[in-house]
């Protein structure tokens, strides 16, 4: 019988747990049981000496007398989502094989990292500055619906307003569309370009939802106006 974890978050441990056992009447000589490894899995731990062949765990049992069991334990871990299938095979010299299957869902996380840059944190009034805003995900899986808000005080007018999706400018404020995803290690960046009126130390307020991130995330960044 093959056993395992029903699912994992990606790079967490997946423990899992065979049995096998010599139900004959006779000794089962070079008894091995293996099982075969999905791509990107790696072993961590594995009882009983078991060792990883060919992109295999292989335990090799030598006789097992009749009436004989071995249970056996081991320790997975993948750097990506994916459902993994285990399949192992079970046989010795005089036996036929048998074969056992489980399947466990290793789940990766989005992790969305929000960072806001002015071109200078001092700026004569009337001329434009540019917001640079990234967005990139450090986690293990997509994330999906990424949405853009930006604000800007009063006395601030907000000139243009660029990027991966169309910015619209309301007053105040600019809305960007949804990204549709974001896969692990991209990055996107929009531009929003800002020029004041009056001297005094603004404000430059940025906030992030996703499909992941219902609840904003908010950036500040402080841009000197002076004459």
């Amino acid at each position: 019988a093959l056993e395992a974890d029903r699912s994992a978050v990606v790079t967490r441990p997946l423990s899992g747990a065979i049995t096998g056992g010599n139900t004959g009447d006779a000794p089962s000589d070079d008894t091995e049981i293996r099982i075969a490894l999905p791509s990107d899995v790696q072993v961590l731990e594995a009882s009983d000496g078991g060792q990883t062949q060919g992109g295999s765990l292989v335990w090799a049992l030598g006789t097992l007398d009749p009436g004989a069991s071995q249970a056996l334990s081991f320790v997975l871990s993948s750097e990506k989502g994916q459902s993994l299938v285990l399949e192992a095979q079970a046989g010795s010299r005089c036996a036929a094989e048998v074969s056992a299957s489980a399947t466990s869902e290793h789940r990766g996380i989005p992790a969305l990292q929000l960072e806001v840059a002015d071109e200078s944190d001092l700026i004569l009034v009337g001329e434009p500055v540019v917001y640079n805003i990234q967005v990139t995900n450090q986690g293990s899986a997509q994330d999906e619906a990424i949405v853009i808000g930006c604000e800007v005080e009063e006395g601030i007018e907000i000139v243009e307003a660029g990027g991966p999706a169309n910015g619209a400018i309301e007053g105040r404020t600019v809305r960007f569309e949804p990204v549709a995803a974001l896969a692990p290690g991209e990055e996107i960046v929009y531009q929003v370009t800002v020029r004041s009126s009056k001297q005094f130390d603004s404000r430059f307020n940025v906030s992030l939802t996703s499909k992941q991130k219902t609840r904003p995330v908010t950036e500040e960044e402080s841009t000197n106006f002076v004459n």
